[in-house]
């Protein structure tokens, strides 16, 4: 055995991979199980990484800047943020877990002008928003990547920043294909409260010069008109080369340059994309995203909802409250007289929702374990 002081033995120089050639393997979220292995290039993620490396108007890093980055570490967005974070250079809050309470004492003490974490940490972090302590006093940026935020965080983390005009910017993406659609939010963005459909399915527009999105019809492929609900398509440089072991996957999800996301959305006259559900997560004519969002924002009093799809039966949404409240029949009949139809709601705790790697709802295991023997209305065919 080698001494500590010794020298190690003199290697040849290391040939580097060819740039389309496999180079790193991390994993999807898994809400609908076991999470698919993506297997990215060096020239696949350099082509992911130009939407982070521009340096935007307004929005761009810079070096004077206390960034807190939340993620998993073994997440995807871990490669790509630390590429534009490692050439300029600001001061660095690396997290990992957003319920440590030493995560809250560092946010407190260095006071970030950015932050991003991901969307159910941010409505996880509201009561930390106004904690005395005001973690988020300095903020001028806030970011979120991969799903869609709720309207009443977004307002909660602005009003936060004693800046004059704090910035939210929601950039929808897949860990397979990069950033989807992008759009900035300010103060008067969410200024009003329940309202449908919410300013936040909204997700904005692709990068102009980057990507395309498409709405087809599920069952033949075909596009469809503007402001038709339809299965989204996406078409950028820098899609994965595919799920290792699982490559049939992949090539199911592929039409000639375009990849199919497996969510339900409008895509607009001027190009704009409205969120409305997975597909696999789908309630006919109404939108779980939707209610979900405006229910959050007409009950202060909920902590975490999840509306979820049964076939052959109404709706059925499961919610959790804040300790010491409580939510009357009387007010949840006012808060969804002008919402679709719904089965009468489950209550659980916060921490009973299953929840992946990146604190999304797993909804097909939550339905399992609440309702036995129930399935839901999507295919799944795309997941």
């Amino acid at each position: 055995m080698r001494e500590p002081h010794e020298p190690h033995e003199p290697h040849e120089p290391h040939e580097p991979h060819e740039p389309h050639e496999p180079m790193v393997i991390t994993h999807t979220s898994g809400t609908t199980g076991t999470p698919k292995l993506v297997l990215h290039s060096a020239r696949s993620l350099y082509s992911l990484a130009l939407v982070e490396a521009e340096r935007w108007p307004v929005v761009r890093l810079r070096g004077n800047d206390t960034v807190a980055f939340c993620h998993p570490y073994s997440h995807q967005r871990v490669i790509t943020g630390l590429l534009p974070l490692t050439t300029v250079g600001p001061k660095l809050l690396m997290l990992s877990d957003p319920e440590s309470p030493a995560a809250h004492a560092l946010l407190a003490e260095h006071a970030p002008t950015l932050v991003e974490t991901l969307p159910n940490a941010f409505l996880a972090w509201e009561d930390l928003a106004r904690d005395p302590r005001r973690p988020f006093r300095d903020v001028r940026l806030y970011i979120s990547s991969f799903d869609a935020i709720h309207t009443r965080t977004v307002r909660i983390f602005l009003a936060a920043a004693d800046r004059r005009l704090p910035v939210r910017v929601q950039s929808w993406s897949q860990t397979e294909a990069g950033a989807v659609a992008i759009r900035p939010y300010l103060r008067g963005s969410v200024k009003r409260r329940g309202r449908r459909p919410p300013p936040t399915q909204n997700l904005g527009w692709p990068v102009p010069g980057f990507g395309k999105v498409r709405a087809v019809a599920p069952e033949s492929g075909d596009p469809v008109p503007a402001g038709q609900v339809g299965l989204i398509q996406f078409s950028a440089p820098g899609r994965c080369l595919g799920y290792v072991g699982e490559q049939e996957r992949h090539t199911a999800k592929c039409e000639g340059p375009w990849w199919n996301l497996g969510d339900m959305a409008v895509v607009g006259r001027w190009g704009a994309v409205r969120l409305i559900d997975r597909e696999i997560d789908r309630i006919p004519g109404a939108s779980a995203l939707e209610i979900e969002d405006v229910l959050l924002d007409r009950l202060p009093q909920i902590t975490e909802v999840v509306v979820l799809a049964v076939r052959g039966a109404l709706p059925r949404p499961v919610l959790s409250l804040r300790e010491g409240t409580s939510l009357e029949p009387e007010r949840w009949r006012r808060a969804t007289a002008d919402l679709p139809p719904m089965a009468a709601p489950l209550r659980i705790r916060w921490e009973e929702f299953p929840r992946t790697a990146t604190w999304k709802i797993r909804r097909t295991l939550l339905r399992e374990q609440l309702l036995t023997g129930a399935t839901g209305v999507g295919s799944g065919r795309w997941t």
